[in-house]
Formats: structure tokens, sequence, C-alpha cells
């Protein structure tokens, strides 16, 4: 009888960019959507980074099917992208072979060109692919990448700051309109002396709330009829269906059922109060991208390398393991490696907190990122790339970020569960 293999597959680590994602229940269904692929061996949804980190077994799921079960849920997925300017300027027949490099990439999942400007936009998965891999395929056909380079750091960060002014010109708007409705809400004797005869107070709390209503509600009618159309359901269903009835209702007992109570009031400031959320979310998805940005921002552009007695001036992720770097009183250091000539003092607080320099001579270890204070130092690369201890410690802040553990999938299957069942409580 044949035994049976225990032994787990082995799997490749794919990213996702996820647009649209507000709450927990957002993250549950879109987790559940992605395991039930087959080939899907584990997937996690990071609410704060908007980016899922999907463990998948070669050859049994592609990543068009991944990108469709997001979309089935009513989330859109976004691919990372970076535009490059090529040197030379490509000429008109040389772009087939050049898109054909490319997309031999592991990890690259479209190249578009621009002729005219001589860019090339390269949609990618951030955990296959690297800046230095697509300018080394590139370099192997004779094409290098000028300097002003836009990757999807910068577009994320660029995105977190329009949407942090998205939610804060619709809350600032919003406010300014239910500041009034909740002063002529609890003291409507203030404003009857100044209205025309037949004009009732209901009727101004009306036209002072269906503003907030549609303009400072659209986001949460946008996301909710989304996901309806997928037969979903998220935090904005209830949001919308809360607000909304208090509106509907005040505005039927405005014109129709005279007299009675409105509820302009608690709408209004429920959506004042939830924007004030999701304003407070964006600037925090905002300084966690910064921080890692900043961590990012801590290894130099470029290094110094000696080669054939010349000094060099290269991208930092052009430095090979075993090249000898040249590093200037002052300058950071670009790669981890060890002292070959020279002596100085080198400031560690970036790895050890500790803010008086150490010192450094022949044979002594130096890390990426860290300050070289007073003398000059020669080095050879002993780690580039992801290997070196800098790369390592952003490596842990994205991993810590995205693991979640037990206790907060639980809460997250709850939350998916929770709308529907508020939904049929009500």
């Amino acid at each position: 009888m044949k035994e049976q293999s225990n032994q787990e597959p082995e799997t490749e680590r794919l990213s996702m960019r996820i647009k649209g994602m507000h709450c927990a229940a957002c993250v549950a269904t879109i987790e559940k959507a992605l395991l039930q692929h087959q080939g899907v061996a584990n997937a996690s949804v990071n609410l704060l980074e908007e980016k899922a980190t999907i463990d998948v077994i070669p050859g049994k799921v592609t990543r068009q099917e991944l990108e469709e079960a997001v979309v089935s849920t009513g989330y859109t997925p976004k691919r990372a992208t970076m535009t490059l300017t090529l040197s030379p300027s490509p000429r008109s027949d040389e772009w087939s072979y050049i898109k054909e490099t490319v997309l031999n990439i592991n990890g690259v999942l479209s190249v578009s060109e621009h002729v005219m400007s001589g860019r090339l936009v390269v949609e990618y998965d951030e955990v296959l692919v690297t800046l230095k891999i697509v300018r080394n395929s590139l370099k192997s056909i004779g094409f290098d990448i000028a300097a002003d380079v836009t990757t999807e750091i910068d577009r994320e960060a660029m995105s977190r700051k329009h949407e942090i002014r998205y939610y804060s010109w619709r809350l600032a708007f919003t406010i300014f309109f239910t500041v009034p409705i909740v002063l002529f809400s609890f003291f409507p004797h203030l404003l009857t002396p100044y209205l025309p005869l037949g004009i009732t107070p209901a009727v101004v709390l009306f036209l002072l709330t269906t503003p907030i209503q549609f303009i400072g509600g659209y986001p949460f009618y946008k996301s909710a009829l989304n996901a309806a159309r997928h037969g979903k359901t998220n935090m904005d269903t209830l949001i919308m269906l809360g607000t909304s009835v208090a509106y509907f209702y005040s505005v039927v007992a405005t014109f129709l059922l005279i007299g009675q109570e409105v509820f302009y009031g608690s709408a209004a400031m429920l959506l004042s109060f939830i924007l004030l959320g999701r304003t407070l979310e964006a600037i925090a998805k905002g300084q966690t991208s910064q921080a890692i940005r900043a961590l990012m921002d801590l290894q130099p552009k470029t290094a110094i390398v000696l080669r054939d007695g010349e000094e060099i001036t290269i991208p930092t992720d052009e430095v090979d393991v075993g090249e000898k770097l040249l590093i200037r009183p002052g300058a950071q250091i670009p790669v981890d490696g060890y002292v070959v000539e020279g002596q100085s003092s080198v400031n560690e607080a970036m790895i050890t907190g500790e803010s008086v320099p150490v010192s450094k001579k022949v044979d002594d270890d130096v890390i990426g990122g860290t300050i070289n204070e007073t003398g000059i130092l020669v080095i050879e690369a002993t780690k580039v790339g992801s290997d070196t201890v800098l790369a390592q410690i952003i490596h842990m802040v994205e991993e810590a970020q995205t693991h979640k553990p037990p206790i907060q999938r639980k809460a997250d299957a709850i939350a998916e569960k929770f709308v529907p069942f508020i939904i049929l409580l009500s």
C-alpha cells in the first residue's frame, strides 16, 4: 500500500492592494472569498495598508482568478505600478522586445509603453518584483533607467494625501451644516421668530440636512450600493440604512405628517461622527505608510563603489556582494559590510538607539543606513538588497502589520455576520 505524503505543498506569496475597505467585516468578506479557491493556502488582509498577502500553490490558481474573487465581493483590486524613463530612448521597433523582456520577469503582470515620452509602465507584484530586478533585466538588453522613477510607494503616498483631503472637506462641509441643525433641533424657539409665515422649523432643518445626507453621505451610499450589487453587506450598509430611515421619515413628517417629531439632527450627527472616524482612519493609514517610508529613506539612494581604482557613483540597489565602497565623513553607509580600510566613528542609533557613536576599525562590521561621522572608510559589501539588516527590519514591520493573532481572526469572522444580523434584528 502506497503511503500518503503529509508534506504540505510549496507555496508562493503574492500581494494585492485592495481599495474600498473600511471595517473588519470588509476584511473578513475578502479573506473568505480568497480562501474559497483550492489553490489558496492562506490569505491575510491588512485594513490599514489596504493590502492582501496571499500564499498560493503554484499552478492551482491564477492572479486573474484572485482579482475576480475580490471584485465579486464589491471591492477593487489595484495593481502596483512603476513608471520608468528609459535611457537611451528606445526606437519604435525596439519597444516590443523591451516589453517582452520585462514581461518574462516572474511577478510582472503587464507592461505598456509611452513611445513619445520614452516611458515604460510596469504593473507588478510587490512581493516578487523590485526595481533592481527590472533594472538588471533592462540592462541585459542595453537599456537603463533614468533617475525619475515613480514606484508604487510614491503613488501610495499621493493616494493617502488625496484620501485625507477627500474625507476632510466632507467632514468640514457636514459640520458646517450640523452645528445649526443641532442648535435649532434643541432650541427651535431661537429660529421661529425669524421664519416667514407658513415655514416651520422642520422645513429649515430639512433644507440644512439634505446637503449632508446626499453630499456628506455620498461615500456611504456608493459603498453600500456597490456591495448590494454583489449580494454583500458591510458597515456602510448599516450607515446608509440608519441615516436614510431617520432622514426620509423626517421628510414625511415635515410635509405629510405635520406636527410629528423629526430626526434630522440624528442623521446629521451620525454622518458627522462617522466622517470624523473616516478622516482619522485616513490619517492613520497615511502615518502607517509614512513610518515604513521613513525606514526605507534611511538607506541612501546612491553609493560610491571603487572599481579599477576609480570612484563610481551608482544606485544602491546595483551594489553587489564583495564590492568595495567608499564612505566619506557624514555619509550614510549604503549596505551591510565590514571595514577593509580606515578608522572612524559610526552613529548606530538607527539600530541600537544609542546616541554615542561606535568606533570602527579594520574588520569591524558596519550596518547599512547608519552614519559615518568622522574618518573615511572603505568597506566591503557582505549583504545587499533584501538581505541587509535595514531591509529585514522593514520586512518584519510589514509582516507584523499583516499577521493576525487568532483572537483578531475570530473578531473578523464575527464582524462578517454582524451586519446581516443587525439588519434582520431591526
